[in-house]
C-alpha cells in the first residue's frame, strides 16, 4: 500500500478511538460518582454504628457502676441498724417476759389472801341470810346467831371460814359442796349443825408436789347436835376431836354424820356422847383410831 492509504486508515483508527473514548466516558464518570456515594452512605453507617456502640457502652458502665455505690455502705450505717436489731430484740425479750394475765387469773389474783367485810353479808335479826363477797378467807360477823340454809353452798372460792362468839347454829347445806374449803374454826357456844352442813367440805387438799394435806376439825363442846351427813364426803379431813364438855349428852341426830371420809384416821369421841347411830363412820376405809370413852369406869 501507498503512504496516504497508511495515513488514511490511521486517522480513522485514531478516529475510532476517540468516539470510542467520548463514549465510554459518562458511565465512568457515573460509576465513580455512585462508588463515592456508595462510600460516603458507608462511612456515615459505620459512624452512626461506632456512636451507638459508645452510647452503649456508656450506659452499661453507669449500670454497673451503680450497684458498686449501693453495695458501699454508708458511714455509721452499720452500728445504728445495729442498734436498732438490738433495741428490737430487748423489746421482745420483756414482752415475752411478761405475763399476760386472763381476765379469769386477775380476779383470782385479786382474791389470793383477801379477807370478807361485813358489807359481804346480808343479816337480818341476827340470822346470816346472804353472802355476796368472793374473799378466800371468811369472817362471820360478830353478833351473828344463825347461818342459814344453803348460805355459802357450792361456793369453792372459800379457804377458810371462823365463827364469832355469838353463833348458835349453822342451817342444812350451809357450806355443803365447798371443795376448796380447807379450814374451819367453830366457836365455843355453838349448839346445832344442821343435815348436810359441811358435806364435801375439803378440810385439806394436794400441795404442788402432789403431797396430801389433811386438817383436824375440832367440834365445840358446847355442841349437842349433830344431823345425818353433816361431815360426809369431807375427801381430806384427817382427824376429829370432840373436847369434853357441860353439855350433859352429844346426840348424832341420824346415822352417816362422817361418811365416806376416806383420809380420816382418827377420832376422838367425848364422855358425854349418849348414843353412837349406825353408819357414822361408814366407808371411812383409812380409819385406825376410835378413842370411846367409858363414863363408868371414870367414875
Amino acid at each position: 500500500m501507498g503512504k496516504r492509504s497508511i495515513r488514511g486508515w490511521k486517522k480513522k483508527i485514531f478516529s475510532l478511538v476517540l468516539a470510542l473514548a467520548i463514549m465510554l466516558e459518562p458511565p465512568m464518570i457515573s460509576i465513580a460518582a455512585n462508588e463515592q456515594a456508595v462510600s460516603e452512605e458507608n462511612s456515615a453507617e459505620e459512624s452512626k454504628t461506632a456512636e451507638g456502640v459508645e452510647a452503649g457502652e456508656g450506659s452499661e458502665a453507669e449500670e454497673e457502676s451503680e450497684p458498686e455505690e449501693e453495695s458501699e455502705p454508708a458511714e455509721g450505717s452499720e452500728p445504728a441498724e445495729e442498734e436498732e436489731t438490738a433495741e428490737t430484740e430487748e423489746e421482745s425479750s420483756e414482752e415475752a417476759e411478761e405475763p399476760k394475765l386472763t381476765t379469769e387469773d386477775s380476779i383470782v389474783g385479786d382474791l389470793v389472801n383477801a379477807a370478807s367485810t361485813e358489807a359481804d353479808f346480808v343479816v337480818t335479826g341476827g340470822v346470816l341470810t346472804s353472802y355476796t363477797g368472793t374473799a378466800t378467807d371468811v369472817i362471820i360477823p360478830g353478833g351473828v346467831t344463825e347461818i342459814a340454809k344453803r348460805v355459802f353452798e357450792n361456793n369453792t372460792t372459800i379457804e377458810s371460814v371462823t365463827c364469832p362468839d355469838s353463833l348458835k347454829s349453822i342451817g342444812e347445806y350451809a357450806f355443803s359442796g365447798c371443795t376448796g374449803l380447807r379450814e374451819v374454826t367453830l366457836n365455843e357456844g355453838l349448839t346445832t349443825i344442821g343435815h348436810f352442813a359441811f358435806q364435801c367440805v375439803g378440810f385439806g387438799g394436794k400441795t404442788e408436789t402432789q403431797a396430801t394435806v389433811c386438817e383436824t376439825l375440832t367440834i365445840p363442846s358446847t355442841v349437842y347436835s349433830i344431823g345425818s351427813y353433816a361431815f360426809a364426803e369431807c375427801a381430806y379431813l384427817g382427824e376429829v376431836v370432840f373436847p369434853n364438855g357441860k353439855i350433859e349428852a352429844l346426840e348424832f341426830v341420824t346415822k352417816s354424820t362422817f361418811e365416806r371420809c376416806k383420809n380420816l384416821k382418827k377420832v376422838y369421841l367425848p364422855e358425854r356422847l349418849s348414843d353412837l347411830p349406825a353408819y357414822v363412820f361408814s366407808e371411812c376405809t383409812s380409819l385406825d383410831t376410835l378413842y370411846i370413852p367409858f363414863p363408868a369406869a371414870s367414875k
